[in-house]
């Protein structure tokens, strides 16, 4: 069982933790962008909890997807290689980094014209709401996801500049 382990364990590295491949994968970055985009969602929910009229609205979406936008194109950058990750580590299944930065574009796409479509406040504030919950639980996926590939290259889930390469 050790051996079974310890083989594991170097197909893991070799697959994704090459330093000489021009392909690298900081697992740490990946997983403290998923807790960024996380946070902005809310600090987004709380903002448009004070939005009186449909200027602020348009104001703070806006805002929210200038800052969300580029860090969701970061992790899509590196998903395809974390999924790589996940299939050499054995867990083919886990291989979902790409489909759940995906959904969080969807998600936010959605919201970008969600938004702001009521005149009531209530309702944005409402859809704002919801768009929170929805990104922090891919977030959520995310984190684990890169905790998972981290515990296979025997990285603490906070250690910085842990690379998984392909």
């Amino acid at each position: 069982m050790r051996r079974i382990g310890s083989a594991l364990a170097v197909a893991v590295l070799a697959a994704c933790g090459s330093s000489s491949n021009s392909s690298t994968l900081d697992v740490a970055s990946f997983r403290s962008t998923a807790q960024a985009i996380a946070s902005a969602a809310d600090q987004h929910a709380t903002a448009m909890s004070s939005v009186a009229n449909m200027t602020d609205c348009q104001t703070e979406l806006s805002h929210y997807q200038g800052t969300v936008q580029p860090m969701i194109d970061r992790m899509s950058g590196l998903s395809d290689s974390m999924d790589t990750c996940m299939r050499s580590g054995g867990q083919p299944n886990d291989a979902d980094a790409r489909a759940t930065c995906d959904s969080m574009s969807s998600e936010l796409q959605a919201h970008l014209a969600q938004g702001c479509a009521s005149s009531d406040m209530g309702v944005d504030r409402a859809e704002a709401t919801r768009h929170a919950r929805a990104m922090d639980g891919f977030a959520k996926r995310e984190e684990d996801r890169a905790d998972m590939i981290g515990g296979m290259m025997g990285m603490s889930p906070m250690m910085s500049g842990g690379h998984c390469s392909r």
